[in-house]
């Protein structure tokens, strides 16, 4: 594990393979630390030929936790009814497009002029906003489970929301808390593993899971808006994966983002949910490295 900072902003980050290699970066979904990424993909991106980073988001893994920047839930409430109601969100402490920068800045200190972005769930709004707001240093963006910002298909299901941002019960063991959400969020093709649940716990116990960053990073995705706009500027070419099954960000939601990325190629996945099932990992590899190779 190394750091880079950004404007006091301490960003943890992994780096495998050949440094030579084309660079993949992977930035993972809300909450979570970025070891979360299943190693069977990033071993199977570096045996198809690139390097992988692997960065901690803001608020997440071993970066810099914003602990003096206090939220609580009601602030995700208030939140999200502005947003659904079109307020501005007072209530976040950063965007989405102050992330993308941490990313950009990340690069820059790894000299890497350019690199294939593939983002989950938030980290695939974030990859969007690189690409949107930085074309000349992504070569192909692919956007996992994520969504455009719309209010209508990309704030995400309300009851799944409140799943996420729950305290846990009186007495629930965190890996109990662990379970709930990860197999609350499987489509009914891919429930997960015990091996599956087990690894989730893990990187969240020991990375510094932090209930009140979630809520941070999400009021972040809530005061970024609509990226609809933007996302019809992008010049990447751009693969869009999406679970028909999925409980959050519906599959409505990579539909549109697939139609506004123009030239978007969007792989639908039968009875797949929000989550990257280890199952198909070996196939994501080979799909995202056909698409990243292809425009090499």
């Amino acid at each position: 594990m190394q750091f880079a900072v950004n404007h006091g902003h301490k960003i943890a980050y992994y780096q495998y393979g050949d440094k030579a290699s084309p660079a993949a970066l992977l930035i993972m979904g809300m909450g979570l630390p970025g070891l979360c990424w299943p190693p069977i993909l990033v071993q199977k991106l570096i045996e198809e030929g690139f390097q992988v980073i692997i960065p901690d988001n803001r608020d997440a893994g071993q970066s810099m936790h914003l602990t003096d920047e206090h939220v609580d839930q009601g602030d995700v409430v208030n939140g999200i009814l502005n947003a659904i109601i079109g307020r501005q969100v007072s209530q976040a402490k950063y965007r989405l497009e102050d992330m993308a920068v941490d990313m950009v800045h990340l690069l820059d200190e790894l000299q890497i002029t350019r690199a294939h972005v593939v983002g989950f769930s938030m980290g695939g709004m974030i990859a969007q906003v690189i690409a949107s707001n930085y074309p000349e240093r992504v070569s192909t963006l692919v956007s996992i489970s994520s969504a455009t910002g719309h209010v209508r298909t990309g704030l995400g299901k309300l009851m799944t929301i409140w799943s996420l941002i729950r305290e846990p019960k009186a007495q629930e063991p965190f890996e109990n808390y662990v379970r709930s959400v990860v197999t609350g969020l499987a489509g009914p093709a891919y429930q997960p593993a015990q091996e599956e649940i087990q690894y989730m716990y893990q990187q969240m116990e020991q990375q510094r899971f932090d209930r009140e960053a979630l809520y941070r990073q999400l009021l972040g995705i809530l005061a970024s808006g609509d990226r609809s706009p933007s996302l019809a500027k992008i010049t990447a070419p751009a693969l869009v994966i999406h679970g028909k099954n999925d409980p959050l960000l519906p599959f409505a939601a990579g539909e549109e983002t697939a139609a506004l990325i123009p030239e978007a190629e969007l792989w639908a996945i039968d009875g797949l949910g929000h989550q990257l099932p280890m199952k198909l990992m070996s196939q994501y590899g080979q799909r995202i490295a056909l698409h990243c190779h292809k425009r090499m």
